[in-house]
């Protein structure tokens, strides 16, 4: 018996590896998914996922319009690192290292440009859910024996060409975003 309701079909090679435990995934350069019935009609379909192997990876999870989450791997383009503190003069005294200034209130946070150029025009308005979404995640590799996880990351307001006159079927997609959550040192 069906039950009715909305199911979340897992999508991308990391949720794929454990159903497909045979498939050679960084072999895979692109793939769909089909959901059937009983009667294996298509009652479902998830858009062409491209695996590039050719770069390194950002994959970025965002809500998309219709308020389920997907996912788009982009090539990292730059990353810059930022750090903001405040200052005070300590009291100047004949012995140097008791004076001087100091730096307290350090914040950091880390940008990142990431680009794709592996969709065409007609995946272009489905593209530019990403720069609309309310929330967003990066997929961050565990070190040092840490789990991976999902980072939330604030993508930077920007405008994209959705269609031009020349140069029409490949478009580069770029978005720039900072983590979430900035880094904070010990306050003095």
């Amino acid at each position: 018996m069906e039950v009715p309701g909305v199911y979340q079909i897992p999508n991308g090679p990391k949720n794929l590896e454990t159903l497909f435990p045979d498939l050679d995934w960084p072999r895979i350069a692109e793939y769909f998914i089909e959901v059937l019935n009983a009667e294996e009609a298509v009652v479902a379909t998830c858009g062409r996922v491209i695996h590039e192997t050719y770069c390194e990876n950002i994959r970025i999870h965002f809500i998309n319009y219709l308020g389920g989450v997907d996912a788009i791997n982009f090539e990292l383009w730059q990353e810059t690192h930022k750090s903001q503190s405040e200052s005070w003069q300590a009291l100047s005294s004949n012995i140097k290292r008791e004076g001087g200034t100091r730096r307290f209130k350090v914040t950091a946070n880390d940008t990142y440009r990431v680009t794709t150029i592996v969709y065409s025009e007609a995946e272009m308005e489905w593209l530019k859910e990403v720069l609309d979404s309310p929330m967003a995640w990066m997929e961050w590799k565990g070190v040092q024996g840490q789990a991976d996880d999902y980072l939330p990351i604030t993508i930077v307001d920007s405008s994209v060409v959705t269609r031009a006159v020349s140069d029409r079927y490949q478009y580069e997609f770029t978005i720039e975003y900072t983590m979430s959550n900035s880094d904070l040192t010990i306050r003095n």
